[in-house]
């Protein structure tokens, strides 16, 4: 954090230009021209201290000025926009739609096409259609005021939801189950507890993440846990669509490992584990 305490002197000048010329920076960073021209047009009207503190402010506010511009340039180096286009499963390709903003549209999981509506930037529908039948389901969602899931609805029937901010959990109840869903920071699925509350039975199954690389939906939204609230217990909804690579699949004590491969840019491009095996296509 740039500091002014030490660029203060007698005139006070120094300070007032650092502020003016870094709040000016900082609303135009993208789109900065800088002219000295402006700043001195008027410079016979200036006493010689004056002059120099100019000299001074200028100076170190077009260091400021270096340090901003290095980290833009690092930012956008860095910054790709590669979009999940299509998987291919089983010798067949699932193809994937987008909105502008790169949310998630539409896409096709093995017999079923999925398509999403939003509002405020948070799902508000899945309907899914069958293929064969082409029927469609609709599912619709409620968040809360802040945008956590808190109901959906499907076939006439409602849902509540709660979240619990200490574990980053999501849970519902449809008698006899009791199900919850942990969910990492970027929103994938880690782990999913059904509770059998005649029985008090529970089994749970999860998922470790690979945190170095990138999963096929790291640019898009995340939709996992909407698909996964309404359809539990299919590995199908997860596969494909997280933001991260799974990296193992644990279920009780016994864990699998996924054999997964890369691209150069870290996007996982082959993903295998219980003989499920996808490969991940890529657009820009």
């Amino acid at each position: 954090m740039l500091s002014f305490s030490n660029a203060y002197d007698e005139d006070g000048f120094v300070i007032e230009m650092m502020k003016e010329l870094l709040l000016w920076i900082l609303s135009t960073q993208n789109s900065i021209c800088f002219y000295t021209e402006p700043i001195f047009q008027h410079n016979n009207f200036l006493k010689p201290q004056i002059m120099k503190n100019y000299s001074k402010a200028f100076i170190i506010v077009t260091s400021a000025l270096g340090v901003l511009s290095c980290s833009n340039d690092d930012s956008n180096s860095n910054n790709d926009s590669y979009l999940l286009d299509y998987v291919v499963y089983q010798e067949e390709e699932y193809f994937m739609e987008y909105y502008p903003n790169n949310s998630v549209k539409k896409f096709k999981i093995i017999d079923q096409w999925a398509a999403f509506t939003y509002e405020n930037n948070r799902i508000i529908s899945i309907t899914k259609t069958d293929v064969e039948t082409n029927m469609p389901s609709v599912t619709t969602f409620e968040h809360n005021a802040n945008g956590k899931i808190s109901a959906f609805e499907n076939d006439g029937l409602t849902v509540e939801v709660a979240y619990d901010e200490a574990t980053t959990s999501y849970s519902y109840t449809v008698l006899p189950y009791t199900f919850t869903f942990k969910i990492t920071a970027s929103g994938d699925v880690e782990r999913v507890t059904r509770f059998h509350n005649e029985t008090e039975q529970t089994v749970f199954w999860g998922y470790v993440y690979d945190t170095q690389n990138k999963g096929a939906m790291v640019n898009s939204n995340a939709v996992t846990i909407y698909l996964y609230l309404i359809q539990p217990n299919s590995l199908d909804v997860l596969l494909p669509f997280t933001k991260m690579p799974i990296q193992t699949v644990y279920n009780g004590d016994a864990n699998f490992s996924c054999e997964n491969t890369f691209n150069s840019l870290g996007y996982i491009e082959t993903i295998s584990v219980f003989g499920n095996d996808l490969t991940f296509h890529y657009k820009k």
